[in-house]
């Protein structure tokens, strides 16, 4: 990476390598963070990203390799080590109590005491709303955490990063649940850091944010760098041809095909807010077999909540659920599984996984009838096309971007014909979304390294992703002119 006269390195990361149970999950990485500027960081799902950050921030801990600051080698033991010396991070896959409110996750740690009195509660609430205002995030820093959607959770961990007053910041997809304007609001905070010396990790997806707001770009492809430059000097057709090794393709045309019968329709879905109103006002939908239906509103519109009524996660929910022709009366999410239905939830890590499963056993969780021997035993020997599928505990070594696809390749496993995908594009990158794209039109099933499900008769797939745009929530067909032009 070409230095400059402006932005000396701040830290250095020389030829880390990290392994989990045998697999190398980075090789042989030398990377260089430069004081007051953007350091922009990009790679396919499961590409080494998040941790090759997570050992910058303490949460792992290099199997080979250096880690020097200011020049000098520091060996961080835990996430409070970093943070001394001024490192934070906001993750990918949130990390907050939901019991707690916002102003005590901002300060967790590092609470404002009075002396014996114990923490000062009111101070903090006053400083967290100061920081909260600063991203115009419209939060009471006395409301619980586990009452807010997962954006509004997004701004309240990139408060806390706020709050520690660090040298560096690392930024893991922070805008993936954002909307255009509360973007535009974090890269003006972002512009205020780099201005008071901070060196920033920005990592997302989205090719326009880093051409934007990043300074230099290190690339990394299967857990190595295959590419570092400074922003000014390339575009993006150089950043996917370092990606994925070839330049993109375009995605595939749509491909006239017959839909077949009404696969699944929704009545009058109504979900009563804890506060009043209605969280799914009267909606009504009729997906055909065959066919891809996308919806898509501003964040808190109901997009959400909505599918968690038709998986039977509300029981209060008032509607009518139909699966080919037949009436879902039952309210269970046990039943209405067994009936065909699927959801890959917005929030994956909480709501989808179990971290202290193997992955193979994930894969199968919601199978477990297909493993059963003599009427009772469970089969420890299971059987699942994915690579990395060993004993370990999932949360040893599974990247974000791979935990995404965990819950797409668990569907054919589960043998569901009707899926409900909620923002399950995001945090995509070009390599995996085309090939995926390409598929879901042609009706044909997708190779090993893209997961995703084969368009056939009996089968549909819904597509939750939070728009750029105003407008209420509503069906999106694909012969429709579509208004925004935000998000590709």
């Amino acid at each position: 990476m070409a230095a400059t006269e402006t932005h000396d390195t701040i830290l250095k990361l020389d030829d880390v390598t990290k392994v989990y149970s045998g697999i190398v999950v980075v090789k042989h990485a030398s990377l260089e963070l430069k004081r007051g500027a953007v350091n922009v960081l990009v790679g396919e799902n499961g590409a080494g990203k998040s941790t090759l950050m997570r050992m910058i921030a303490g949460v792992e801990k290099p199997s080979l390799g250096r880690i020097l600051l200011d020049g000098k080698e520091v060996e961080f033991n835990s996430p409070a080590d970093a943070q001394k010396h001024g490192i934070g991070m906001v993750f990918q896959e949130l990390n907050l109590f939901g019991n707690l409110s916002v102003a005590e996750n901002i300060f967790a740690t590092h609470e404002i005491t009075r002396g014996i009195r114990g923490i000062d509660h009111k101070a903090q609430v006053a400083k967290a709303n100061i920081f909260l205002d600063k991203l115009d995030a419209g939060i009471s820093a006395e409301t619980m955490v586990e009452d807010l959607p997962i954006g509004q959770q997004q701004l309240v961990e990139i408060a806390k990063a706020i709050s520690l007053d660090t040298r560096i910041l690392i930024l893991d997809e922070p805008t993936s649940a954002l909307s255009a304007a509360e973007v535009d609001i974090l890269f003006k905070v972002i512009g205020e850091l780099k201005a008071q010396g901070v060196a920033i990790v920005y990592i997302s997806h989205r090719l326009e944010e880093l051409m934007r707001i990043g300074d230099y770009i290190t690339v990394l492809r299967d857990g190595q760098i295959t590419g570092q430059a400074m922003v000014r000097d390339i575009d993006t057709k150089w950043i996917v041809r370092s990606m994925i090794g070839s330049d993109a393709k375009d995605f595939a045309k749509s491909i006239d095909h017959k839909l077949g019968a009404e696969a699944f329709r929704a009545e009058d879905i109504c979900l009563p807010r804890r506060t009043g109103g209605l969280a799914v006002d009267h909606l009504s939908i009729s997906v055909k077999s065959g066919e891809v239906l996308g919806i898509y509103g501003l964040m808190g519109a109901g997009r959400s909540e909505f599918f968690e009524c038709v998986i039977g996660q509300h029981a209060h929910s008032t509607g009518k659920i139909f699966v080919a022709g037949e009436e879902i009366v039952a309210k269970d999410t046990s039943t209405r599984i067994r009936k065909g239905l699927a959801l890959i939830p917005e929030d994956r890590q909480r709501e989808g996984l179990v971290q202290v499963l193997s992955i193979a056993s994930n894969l199968t969780l919601a199978s477990l009838e297909k493993f059963v021997k003599f009427g009772f035993h469970i089969s420890g020997a299971r059987t699942v096309g994915c690579q990395g599928a060993g004993p370990q505990p999932l949360h040893q070594g599974a990247e974000p971007g791979f935990r995404r696809h965990l819950h797409v390749r668990r569907q054919p496993a589960e043998g569901r014909h009707r899926q409900g995908a909620d923002d399950q594009s995001e945090g995509s990158s070009d390599g995996r979304a085309e090939p995926r794209h390409r598929c879901r039109r042609q009706g044909r099933r997708l190779p090993h390294h893209a997961p995703a499900r084969r368009r056939r008769p009996g089968h549909l797939v819904f597509d939750l992703r939070p728009r750029r745009g105003h407008g209420a929530l509503r069906p999106y067909r694909r012969d429709e002119q579509r208004q925004d032009h935000d998000d590709p």
